[in-house]
């Protein structure tokens, strides 16, 4: 899978080589992790392009969170669509009145002076709605609920960058292109889900507020309703007496009432003030949650991707569901693709359930209620729960693909940024690591368990030109024990020891001189080597019990020394002032 990385809207460089790639489609998130390369560092603020495995179409994400992991030489980032950041940027003024027009209008209208248009558009459906000030992505979203569609963002581009910005329109009810999903087929560990939760027979209506009265002291404020429209029972809507604030679906009451009584819910859009649009409006909401939501969720293979045209993996399209004892036609309605793996998609097909729809990036959390018209408890119409990032902040990351397991947890400044880090990384191939890291003074130790090793390590890097390590690695066949300091350009062991553990096989100790101190005197019981030799070491009274070499040369006062060789014991010593060298000879 290639992704083309652009800085500052140009490209910066391209790389083919992540480990993993998750691209949520729903929730407009893209999730990646590559090797760490220096030459190819990727940075929050910069723009991901890959291609949409199912259409070809480009995508265009920002990352958002980028994270180097000391324990191990790799990146991983989070990202969003750019339509995100770049249309929550563009602001509307004042009030946009939409009567009756078509969805590709609506849109056109609030992207005007973007830089964003409308590109494909499959939606048939006329709507009205009042777009309040607020950002653009807001006004997206709005006219996403108000006219009952899907938006997908999409771009084009050239070997310089981004040329074009377009968001395609969807129908809401999808497209069937073949897909049949099966046991033994395409489909493994699947999940049936039945949900009655978010079950409603009979919805109250509200929608704009107005006020009525003559005089500022007369005025009151009241809310569009429904309880003056007046409907009679026909084959495509139920019956509504005048008064009733509500409208109820007696068949469904029938079918799913608790003890006969309707189960109620409601409907709000504070952006419509005809009551005849209002009930309109609240009986599809009425249809689309009027039954037990029934869901698969599983890992399923994208046949396309494999050879087989016939039967794409696309979000928003119906499927045929085939689990043996469960048969059901429905809508792919969230869609995690994995770019790297066709066999390892996760969707999920069944019957739309809103709430997880559009992130908000001012917000960085989900738009809640009105989405597509469909009532909750809580209330309709947009409204969000928000969720402020402070600084110290903490998160946690559980990732898992079919490699390997990362466990997180994370101290991150106001920027995103991250302060310190542990966590721990499972992998049959480097083995296990559990990893700590305090980045603002660059201090790093990890603990690393392989099949043929077990090492600790700890960093401290102040600069790339300073930095000292010191390590301990337990093998098979010895034991290592490593200081390292890095000053400038010169790499200095400032202690190293290395022990063999079976002596048959070339072990030894070696120590720095310049870190052994023989404090007092030293007594040798006995020294054996081929070249021994002593500068500075003995002094005061040295006793050896047994000396063997085959040279030796020991200093004396005067100038004078003593020199021993195999067979023979000379004694030097200089007595004129003419610098004459008298000695003694002596044979064993």
């Amino acid at each position: 899978m290639d992704f083309t990385f652009l800085k500052n809207g140009t490209v910066a460089f391209s790389r083919n080589d992540a480990e993993q790639a998750e691209w949520t489609q729903e929730e407009f998130s893209l999730m990646c992790t590559f090797p760490y390369i220096p030459q190819k560092t990727i940075e929050r603020g910069m723009t991901v392009l890959f291609a949409d495995p199912a259409t070809g179409a480009v995508q265009a994400y920002e990352v958002r969170n980028c994270t180097v992991f000391s324990g191990e030489a790799y990146q991983q980032f989070t990202a969003e669509d750019i339509a995100i950041a770049e249309l929550t940027d563009c602001h509307i003024s004042g009030d946009i009145e939409l009567t009756d027009v078509s969805a590709k209008a609506a849109l056109t209208r609030v992207l005007s002076g973007t830089g964003w248009a409308v590109g494909t558009d499959s939606s048939t459906v006329k709507s009205s709605g009042d777009i309040g000030r607020g950002s653009v992505w807001e006004a997206v979203t709005a006219i996403r609920g108000n006219w009952n569609i899907y938006v997908l963002p999409r771009v084009t581009v050239s070997s310089t960058g981004i040329t074009g910005r377009y968001l395609d329109i969807l129908p809401p009810e999808g497209v069937f292109r073949g897909l049949r999903i099966a046991i033994d087929k395409n489909v493994t560990d699947p999940c049936v889900t039945y949900d009655d939760s978010e079950l409603y027979t009979a919805l109250y209506a509200y929608g704009a507020s107005y006020t009525e009265g003559d005089s500022p002291e007369k005025q009151t404020t009241k809310e569009t309703s429904i309880a003056g429209v007046t409907w009679s029972k026909t084959s495509s809507h139920p019956a509504k007496p005048a008064g009733q604030k509500f409208l109820e679906w007696p068949e469904k009451t029938a079918l799913y009432g608790r003890n006969g009584k309707a189960r109620f819910g409601y409907y709000q859009n504070t952006a419509i003030k005809d009551p005849n649009i209002l009930i309109q409006k609240t009986w599809q909401a009425l249809q689309n949650c009027s039954d037990p939501k029934i869901s698969i969720t599983g890992t399923v293979t994208d046949l396309r991707r494999l050879g087989y045209a016939d039967e794409p993996l696309r979000l928003y399209d119906q499927a045929i569901v085939d689990l043996g004892d469960v048969q059901f036609y429905k809508q792919i309605i969230k869609l995690t693709v994995n770019l790297l793996d066709p066999t390892g998609n996760s969707p999920t097909i069944g019957d739309y359930i809103p709430n997880i729809i559009y992130i908000n990036r001012e917000t960085e959390d989900f738009a809640t209620g009105g989405g597509k018209g469909v009532s909750t408890r809580g209330g309709g119409g947009g409204g969000r729960t928000r969720s402020a990032k402070e600084k110290g902040e903490f998160e946690t990351d559980i990732l898992q693909n079919e490699r390997n397991i990362i466990l997180e947890a994370r101290q991150v400044d106001e920027n995103r940024q991250v302060i310190k880090a542990a966590g721990m990384k499972i992998d049959p191939i480097t083995g296990v690591i559990i990893y700590a890291e305090d980045v603002p003074n660059g201090i790093g130790s990890n603990f690393k368990v392989q099949s043929n090793a077990i090492t600790a390590e700890v960093n401290s890097r102040k600069s790339e030109d300073e930095q000292l390590r010191g390590l301990i690695r337990v093998q098979a066949n010895k034991i290592s024990l490593v200081v390292t300091e890095r000053d400038g350009r010169q790499v200095v062991n400032t202690a190293s020891i290395v022990a063999g553990i079976n002596k048959d096989h070339g072990s030894y100790i070696k120590l720095s001189a310049d870190c052994v101190d023989l404090g007092n005197y030293a007594t040798v019981g006995e020294l054996n080597a081929q070249k021994a030799r002593v500068d500075n070491l003995i002094s005061g009274h040295t006793t050896f019990d047994s000396l063997v070499a085959s040279s030796a040369s020991l200093g004396g006062s005067g100038g004078g020394s003593v020199r021993i060789y195999g067979n023979t014991v000379r004694i030097y010593t200089v007595k004129d002032t003419a610098g004459t060298t008298r000695y003694v000879y002596g044979y064993a």
